[in-house]
């Protein structure tokens, strides 16, 4: 690429809010050389957008008399922050205890839903309760 040209950076940032209009605020020129305009966007789905766009952006740099012959989308990097580890849960974690009168009430529901799917998996949860209140 050839060296930097300062004036025709700053002349792309101005044209690019216009030639962008709102989608400017999702994506920025890093830099243009030798024809070639390198975009960033914030978001895959973004980059996505300018690629679909690109001729269409081509033909208003055109219009404007801008040395734009390529466009190259790029994603920024995400924030490399580490993120907090989550906690692991341990197999009874997440268990709330079910009542006696709780599990009877659900076979009792059990009885009257059609959905043969459903009508299992009640009484499964009612029967596995009924278990833990005797192994208690």
């Amino acid at each position: 690429m050839n060296a930097p040209d300062i004036d025709q950076d700053i002349r792309l940032q101005k044209v690019w809010i216009t030639i962008t209009g709102n989608l400017a605020q999702f994506a920025r020129p890093l830099l243009q050389r030798s024809g070639k305009l390198v975009i960033e966007c914030k978001s895959s789905v973004w980059a996505t957008n300018f690629r679909a766009q690109a001729p269409s952006i081509l033909g208003k740099f055109k219009d404007r008399d801008f040395p734009v012959k390529e466009i190259v989308v790029r994603v920024k990097p995400s924030d490399s922050t580490p993120r907090k580890e989550t906690p692991k849960i341990e197999q009874n974690d997440h268990v709330i205890p079910i009542s006696e009168k709780s599990a009877n009430d659900i076979l009792k529901t059990a009885r009257t839903i059609k959905n043969p799917r459903l009508k299992t998996s009640l009484e499964n949860l009612a029967l596995s309760a009924k278990r833990r209140l005797r192994n208690q």
